[in-house]
């Protein structure tokens, strides 16, 4: 599949995926408000929704760039579902050393494996898609050299009778 179409269509999931989750918690505030459902009880899972989305972007990453910011989205979701239900008694206050681990675990890989960001970039441009030279601007390509020497070329302006002869520079 031709990069453009793929990174198209990663955008376009990316709006989608974003707008679902918007409608989700306007329905689940509108639900509440209305007094159907109890809007606190839906919203402490809102962990989950990052490990959704996160383990999503893992399983059809196909670059290290998009693997990365899935495990990053499962790491924080983890993270906060820990947190949220509080297991193993963590909270908020003593159990962000977790990220810092987890993000270090990141970086480790990332330095054994040799895999990087930069090797996910857009392609390079080869030579035949150099960019083309800016054209000159009209009047000057006329004197055959720079701009400069197109300037000079016309002589200075007369002077005045207030400035006492000759030309301010």
């Amino acid at each position: 599949m031709h990069d453009s179409s793929r990174h198209h269509r990663g955008r376009r999931w990316s709006g989608l995926t974003g707008g679902l989750v918007l409608i989700a918690i306007g329905a689940i505030f509108l639900l509440g408000e209305l007094r159907l459902v109890d809007a606190y009880d839906l919203l402490r899972w809102w962990p989950m929704v990052l490990v959704v989305l996160g383990l999503g972007r893992v399983l059809s990453a196909e670059s290290w760039a998009r693997t990365k910011s899935g495990l990053t989205l499962l790491l924080v979701g983890g993270w906060a579902s820990l947190v949220t239900f509080r297991v193993w008694l963590f909270h908020w206050g003593n159990s962000w050393p977790i990220l810092l681990i987890g993000f270090g675990l990141l970086a480790v890989y990332e330095a054994a494996t040799g895999k990087s960001d930069d090797s996910c970039s857009s392609p390079r441009r080869d030579a035949s898609e150099a960019i083309p030279p800016v054209p000159p601007a009209a009047g000057f390509g006329d004197q055959g050299g720079s701009a400069f020497a197109a300037t000079a070329a016309y002589p200075p302006p007369p002077s005045s009778p207030q400035s006492g002869g000759g030309h301010a520079g």
